[in-house]
This record gives C-alpha cells, structure tokens and sequence, in this order.
C-alpha cells in the first residue's frame, strides 16, 4: 500500500473518531441532570398557532449554527428567530449593550412563546466587568421586559461556554468563576431555567478559536437546548450534517 492510500486511511479514521466522539459528548450531557440544571420541556399542548422562539445572544449566536440545527430539529411548529449580535453585552454599562440594540426591540415585538438567553461572554472583557455589581439587575430587566411582551413566556437562561486565552479581552475564569454564579442566581430568583454551556464544552476540542465554538460544539449546544425544551435526544440526522 502506498503512502498516499495510507495516509487517506488515517484521515478517514481520524474523521471517524471525531464523530463518534462529538455524538458521545451529545449523549452524555443529555443524559445528566446537573447538565440541564432545573431545565423542564415547554409544554406544547394549547398552541393551536407556531410556537414562536428568540435566541438572544452575542457573536456565538449570531453565527447561526445551533440556531439551524435547532430549526431544524423543531420542525415547522416552531418558528426560530436569531437574534444574535457580534459583541453584544448584558451590562447596560458595557460598550456594546443588547438592550440599546434593534435586535432588543425586535426580539420584545416577536411576543415569545419561548426565549433563550446566552450573554456574558463579551461582559467578561476587563473593561465591562468593572460594572459587574449591575450585571444581576440588568439580566432581570431584560426577563421582565421578556414577560411584559409574553407573561406565559419559558425563559432559558445559558451559562455561556467556555474561553481561553484571553483573545479580545474575553476573560474565561471571570465566565467561570462570577459570570455563571450570577446567571445561575438570577434564574433562580426569578423562576427560569438554566442550561449549562460551560461545562460541557470545557476542556474538549469544541472552539475554533479559544472563544467561538466550532461546528461541533455548536451541535452540543444545540443538543443541550433541545434536550431543554422537548425533554428528548436530538434526532441524529440533525447532528449529522
């Protein structure tokens, strides 16, 4: 065999592997408890109309990945709007506040049947943090303006996932150590769900750039919130692609 075919068969192996390894890691976290937190399934019966979904977020939903996976795997009974935005911060203190944006109002007009939340990663900068004491009243507005919009509204509150190397100023320890106490604190105390981001994607091969999670850790993501609303494993066809 020549070392063209050889080395055809490694690559082959090693796409393989991390196939099989992306689903283990789709199949473990839907399988643990601590993973979804107090995170119950949407309860569907009594929508005669679409169910209407907004994802609010920052770059890492802007890109769209988990969002289509999610559309995809809902179905047309749902209808998926991302409202994600490069750079985007909880604090209303910080340079890029969600709240001052048009995606804000657009997201409040939407009237949602469901929202998720995945901010705090750009609120990690050096920067935003210094106003950390109003990320916990900032997070809370934005859930009452949710229900003032929707008071039947299921909130999903995402622990961001995890960062490395400091690019852009994105601080990984402050995501860990204060960012994903407070979004914790912050569902709790106002009766929504948390899905965890961080831990399942920590410590894997699922960034593509110590920041952004790349195609596969998008698929876990996706796997996390669906496993969320509908109580159900992801259809591995969706994963697939």
């Amino acid at each position: 065999m020549d070392a063209g075919a050889v080395l055809a068969i490694q690559n082959f192996m090693i796409q393989k592997t991390i196939q099989v390894l992306v689903m283990a890691a789709c199949v473990a976290f839907m399988g643990t408890a601590r993973a979804l937190d107090d995170a119950k399934p949407f309860d569907t019966l009594g929508h005669r109309e679409v169910i209407r979904m907004v994802c609010i977020g920052d770059s890492i939903t802007q890109a769209d990945a988990y969002v289509s996976a999610l559309r995809t795997a809902l179905g047309n009974t749902w209808e998926v709007t991302n409202f994600g935005v490069s750079g985007a911060t909880m604090l209303k203190s910080g340079d890029k506040p969600y709240s001052r944006l048009p995606q804000y109002g657009q997201a409040m007009q939407k009237k949602p049947d469901v929202a998720t939340i995945m901010l705090g990663t750009n609120d990690s900068r050096a920067g935003n943090w210094a106003h950390k004491a109003e990320f916990e009243a900032d997070y809370k507005a934005m859930i009452a303006d949710l229900r003032k919009a929707n008071p039947k509204v299921a909130i999903y509150c995402c622990v961001p996932p995890p960062a490395g190397g400091n690019k852009w100023g994105i601080n990984g320890d402050t995501i860990k150590n204060e960012v994903q106490p407070l979004v914790r604190k912050v569902a709790k105390e106002t009766n929504c769900y948390v899905i965890d981001m961080l831990e399942p994607l920590t410590g894997k091969n699922f960034t593509r750039d110590g920041v952004h999670p790349n195609v596969d850790g998008h698929k876990v993501m996706a796997a996390a919130i669906y496993k969320a609303l509908t109580g159900k494993p992801i259809p591995a066809e969706v994963l697939a692609h």
